[in-house]
């Protein structure tokens, strides 16, 4: 199994640009810093804790923590949650002349449509 877990440098300094605590799982790189949302809705978030091999604990509400590949394997796929634009963003959205297009901001995920749903269910259904 190749994962990879990479920490924010420690002793950033105030105003600077923080790094993303970022896992990569089976060529998947997840962000700890934000939620995940599985097939069923739920959120999932990192507890701050990995386990003995270094993996990401996460937590859906008060379940317990499963390691994050236990969990995108029971209940995913995972998308991750919407987020509001960081403040950095902003600015940078205001301060871009008029005649130069702003830059993309993450947009939030899609929602699905009837034939991803039923394709979902299909394979649900199979796992039986």
């Amino acid at each position: 199994m190749s994962n990879h877990l990479t920490h924010p440098a420690p002793g950033i300094p105030p105003g600077t640009a923080r790094p993303v605590w970022t896992f990569k799982d089976k060529g998947i790189v997840f962000e700890l810093d934000r939620p995940w949302i599985d097939v069923y809705g739920a959120h999932w978030e990192w507890t701050g804790l990995d386990t003995e091999s270094g993996e990401p604990l996460m937590q859906c509400d008060t379940d317990p923590p499963l390691p994050l590949s236990e969990g995108y394997t029971t209940y995913g796929p995972w998308i991750p949650a919407p987020r509001q634009a960081t403040p950095a963003e902003k600015l940078t959205a205001i301060e871009t002349p008029q005649d130069q297009p702003a830059p993309v901001v993450a947009k939030p995920a899609e929602a699905p449509t009837p034939s991803m749903f039923a394709a979902l269910l299909r394979r649900l259904r199979g796992r039986s």
